[in-house]
């Protein structure tokens, strides 16, 4: 008995990458696909694990872009996880992310401080040689 094999080969009508988290929601090429989404522009939509496209929320994506008719498929076979492994996987990144921001932040402060540093130097203002004591005035 021979069996029917078809294949089906659609355009690509764009590829979305951005280097966001999951978790981030301002994000440009999200922005892009939803607005496509909603003028119809494609139904299918291929995504390598489903939290690349959102780490929160998956769900309420999957349901607003179903009903502007467009399916979610993945690349990716995930098993199912216990309620215990998939809060703590969320537990953990909410950490990383607040982290990241957080020596981001520090990061950039200190990169400013820098170049404050350098263009006071530049500019010939005393800056001091870091070995005073601040609150008696002595070396």
């Amino acid at each position: 008995m021979a069996q029917d094999i078809r294949f089906v080969f659609e355009d690509v009508v764009r590829v979305f990458q951005e280097q966001a988290s999951g978790i981030n929601e301002n994000r440009k090429e999200l922005h892009y696909l939803l607005i496509m989404a909603e003028q119809r522009e494609f139904q299918r939509l291929l995504i390598e694990y489903p939290d690349r496209l959102a780490r929160f929320g998956y769900r309420y994506l999957e349901r607003y872009l179903n009903s502007h008719g467009v399916t979610i498929e993945s690349t990716h076979v995930q098993e199912s996880k216990t309620s215990q492994e998939e809060l703590t996987e969320d537990l953990l990144t909410i950490i990383t992310v607040f982290s990241a921001r957080l020596y981001g932040k520090r990061s950039q402060e200190f990169r400013q401080k820098t170049k404050h540093l350098v263009n006071a130097m530049k500019e010939g203002e005393p800056h001091g040689d870091g070995h005073e004591d601040h609150q008696t005035g002595c070396p």
